[in-house]
């Protein structure tokens, strides 16, 4: 992704395995898995890679499926660029439901 772009980020999430970039003027989300220093370096890269890989696939093969997802435009190793998709996130859902759940 280019440099100009990620330096006007207008919202930066941390994760506990990524960090989520929201970029200004356009509708694209940067993922990008970050390295977690209590690993060995080896199996952490793999274990990024393999997951990022994982999760665009995932994603692109729920798209197949008819499921609404965002589209995914790039992919690197540890970083997946994708469409930004507005709506309410799944998080947020999660967390009502259980709200919901506690009250009956």
């Amino acid at each position: 992704m280019q440099e100009s772009l990620m330096m006007e980020c207008i919202q930066r999430i941390q994760c506990a395995e990524a960090v989520v970039e929201l970029e200004v003027n356009c509708d694209l989300v940067c993922k990008r898995r970050v390295a977690k220093r209590y690993r060995v370096k080896e199996i952490d890269e793999r274990l990024r890679r393999e997951r990022t890989k994982s999760e665009a696939k995932i994603i692109s093969e729920a798209r197949r499926r008819g499921v609404p997802t965002p589209i995914i435009f790039d992919i690197s190793d540890y970083e997946i660029v994708m469409e930004r998709v507005e709506g309410v996130l799944a998080r947020e859902v999660f967390e009502r439901e259980g709200e919901a759940d506690e009250g009956s």
